[in-house]
């Protein structure tokens, strides 16, 4: 496995879909627990963001990670909802 190999995987991006019922620090947790290098600043972040937007955008990465971190936000109780898009549309 090299370096290379990860850097042409194609690169999907992961977005945090606002929703009204969300409560911020549930949100900014379970960012923080599932989403490597989240700090809970940028949690915040991204939660304004999606608040004030209607989405935010948190990152790029390969298809099986960004499916990996909306599943399990996806899962949390209350749910959070996520959308995972390929960069190039």
């Amino acid at each position: 496995f090299k370096q290379e190999d990860f850097e042409d995987a194609p690169m999907f991006r992961l977005f945090l879909i606002g929703d009204e019922g969300y409560d911020q620090e549930h949100v900014v947790t379970r960012l923080v627990e599932i989403i490597e290098d989240c700090s809970e600043d940028n949690g915040a972040g991204y939660f304004k963001s999606a608040y004030q937007g209607g989405e935010a955008f948190i990152g790029k990465y390969p298809r099986e990670i960004a499916e990996t971190y909306a599943e399990q936000l996806i899962r949390s109780e209350p749910i959070i909802f996520m959308d995972v898009r390929d960069d190039k549309d």
